[in-house]
């Protein structure tokens, strides 16, 4: 399984792939279970971005759509997350 993702930016929304790197394997995400996941199982699944300040633009909104997708590029899962990036406190910044 892989999850994709692609912010949907600006008033009339342009699709703009979102790089997940190493985030992209969502087996490694699981809690709980493992790969490969029986029908009919409930999983749990966490994903954590965090975004280097330098390629930040600080007051974006956007909507990212993200998806767990199979083997054959198949969605298992989709999810349409609204988003605002806003200044990172200390705290934010001190655990990554």
């Amino acid at each position: 399984m892989n999850t994709l993702a692609t912010a949907f930016v600006g008033i009339i929304p342009v699709p703009v792939p979102f790089p997940m790197g190493h985030l992209s394997a969502a087996c490694d995400l699981l809690l709980d279970i493992s790969c490969p996941v029986a029908k009919g199982h409930t999983i749990n699944y966490e994903l954590n971005i965090f975004m280097e300040p330098s390629v930040m633009l600080l007051n974006t909104r956007a909507n990212v759509e993200f998806r767990i997708v199979d083997q054959d590029n198949q969605p298992l899962i989709c999810i349409d997350v609204p988003f605002h990036i806003v200044p990172a406190n200390s705290t934010m910044l001190a655990e990554n």
